[in-house]
Formats: C-alpha cells, sequence, structure tokens
C-alpha cells in the first residue's frame, strides 16, 4: 500500500450524502478486514466497519492489528478510532 490518503473531515459529510457504501473487504500484507467501500466519480473510497472487539485493553472497536491501525491510521489498540474517517484508495 503506498502513501495512504484521508478524506479531510470537513469534506465527508458532502462524500456521505452522495455515495452508497457496500460491506466488502480491504487487505494489507495479506490480512484482510471488513470494511464500508463505495465508489464516487470514479474515485474508490473505504470506511472502517465498526466491528467491537474483544481485545482486553476496554477500547470497544475495531481490529486491534498493526494491518488494520496502519490501513486507517489509528494507533495501537486502535486509539483514536472514528468509524466516520474516510480512507482514498484510489483517484485515478
Amino acid at each position: 500500500m503506498s502513501r495512504l490518503k484521508y478524506v479531510p473531515v470537513n469534506e465527508r459529510s458532502e462524500i456521505e450524502e452522495k455515495i452508497k457504501w457496500e460491506l466488502k473487504s480491504i487487505g494489507y500484507d495479506g490480512r484482510f478486514f471488513p470494511a464500508f467501500i463505495g465508489v464516487l466519480d470514479g474515485v474508490t473510497y473505504a470506511k472502517p466497519y465498526a466491528e467491537p472487539t474483544t481485545c482486553p485493553c476496554g477500547k470497544g472497536y475495531g481490529y486491534h492489528s498493526f494491518e488494520y491501525e496502519r490501513i486507517f491510521g489509528f494507533g495501537l489498540h486502535c486509539d483514536g478510532f472514528d468509524e466516520n474517517k474516510i480512507l482514498i484508495l484510489d483517484d485515478a
């Protein structure tokens, strides 16, 4: 995965109003995780799926793995988890 790009917070609502999200999967380094994927004007976007976790850290959502945290830019144990964060997968 090359340089990751995210939709700025102030632009998320515009995309949310127009896009239709589908639950699919997203992968990194051979591991795959459920995520919401949508395409708008030829650009593919992804949002994290808010899966409750059973991790003993007590931080309620996300997949507490390096790969998942790397995809969505969350910290260790999904610190900073934001189910509304939007990743730009491609803009070609």
